[in-house]
């Protein structure tokens, strides 16, 4: 039974099932939805006078917000989050040299991916499956190779840099919260094409640093591109669809482009705003970069205002305390890398060390696991202070993509 409803009488609950006009002239995402904040409703009666309600799939009480859309890992109500730190098959210096090989290969994909967009074909849904499970099977191996690749700064395909750190990351922080691998598969493709839309851009306004307000809207399109682009994609889920619409929300109503409120945010997209938030932190893709403590101390600053609390709180546990890809300088006065953190271990994580006491570089970087040193010499060799990522002239490019990690 449908019913004709002025748009000022909308309520949360009620199931729009068609508009007074097509719906392709809308940036609604689904041909049929339920209203699930007050944010739907402008959105509504900025487009429509009045809409058409399934009075059988509505619900104005009961299930006032949606507790899921086809798939219940997408849910707008978060499970309580259980954490666990995967298990380390195999060491990271065996993981590594393949765990460059999928990087390359992967970053190709993505820019394959991202032209085909541009082209207007549609986006093959199967090839963007293939990265995720090969970065998957990567993390599965060793949860530290994949990562501490993500900390390298890309100076050329920011576009798929950003897109592939997002994934590992994602990935990183599913398998810790115990999804299931479905959900972990998806939740790695919606994090890989989160930022699809936009190749609808141009490059020139993206990277501009001071945009007009006209530019700033036509920027924040992105979202509303990434989510025609993705239903254009024979197979693709619902929910990572709307995490390419959505992963601008925020939880207190101020993102884009619905204004949602917490309850309105699926999972899925709570989980990539943090995890891209701080790709783009670490990586300074428009601005100075930051140490990874210090984007991790934004987003718990800005927990329940911008982020989920819970969410931010579990990716924090997960990084750990010195994050993989961290520069650290020791009370000794050497510099290096983390390269892996063992549960248990967090204050004493193994480094790369790359500069001696003096600052100078060392012939050949050598691995140092600080676990050893604090039962047979504590206090000497801890971390005395986390680095800004280009301290003391360190590239960590030159170092993550040599050989030298492997044969240290």
């Amino acid at each position: 039974m449908k019913s004709k409803v002025d748009t000022k009488d909308l309520q949360i609950g009620m199931y729009v099932s068609e508009l007074d006009r097509p719906w392709l002239e809308t940036p609604f995402l689904f041909q049929g939805f339920r209203i699930s904040s007050k944010g739907d409703i402008n959105e509504l009666t900025h487009y429509c006078k009045f809409v058409y309600i399934d009075e059988e799939k509505s619900d104005y009480e009961k299930e006032l917000i949606p507790q899921s859309t086809q798939n219940n890992h997408a849910s707008r109500q978060l499970p309580e989050i259980k954490v666990r730190f995967p298990e380390h098959k195999v060491p990271i210096e065996e993981e590594m040299s393949e765990a460059r090989k999928i990087r390359a290969v992967a970053e190709q994909q993505i820019s394959e991916l991202l032209n085909q967009s541009k082209g207007g074909k549609a986006l093959d849904i199967q090839q963007a499956n293939v990265v995720v499970k090969n970065i998957t099977q990567s993390l599965m191996r060793s949860p530290d190779a994949m990562v501490l690749l993500s900390s390298i700064k890309s100076h050329e395909r920011e576009a798929e840099a950003h897109a592939m750190n997002t994934c590992i990351l994602s990935i990183t922080l599913g398998r810790f919260m115990r999804f299931s691998p479905k959900m972990v598969d998806e939740l790695g493709l919606a994090a890989l094409l989160h930022d699809v839309g936009e190749v609808k851009i141009p490059t020139e306004l993206l990277h501009k640093e001071k945009k007009s307000p006209e530019e700033l809207a036509q920027v924040k399109r992105h979202t509303e591109f990434g989510a025609h682009i993705l239903m254009g994609a024979k197979g693709m889920p619902e929910s990572v669809i709307e995490v390419a619409y959505s992963h601008h929300e925020q939880i207190d109503g101020k993102g884009y482009p619905r204004g949602l409120t917490a309850e309105g945010i699926s999972a899925f997209s709570r989980i990539v705003t943090i995890v891209e938030t701080y790709d783009r932190l670490t990586q300074g893709y428009n601005e100075k970069r930051i140490s990874a403590t210090e984007a991790l101390r934004y987003l718990y600053l800005y927990r329940d205002k911008i982020f989920d609390a819970r969410i931010t709180e579990a990716f924090i546990k997960c990084l750990g305390i010195y994050p993989v890809g961290s520069l650290v300088e020791l009370e000794t006065g050497e510099v290096g890398i983390v390269i892996s953190a063992q549960p248990g271990e967090f204050l004493h994580p193994r480094l790369m060390l790359v500069r001696d006491r003096k600052k100078s570089p060392f012939d050949k970087p050598r691995i140092m696991n600080l676990a050893t040193f604090a039962k047979s010499d504590p206090g000497k060799y801890v971390v005395k202070q986390v680095l800004p990522p280009d301290a003391y002239g360190v590239d960590m490019r030159s170092y993550l993509l040599s050989e030298d990690l492997i044969s240290a």
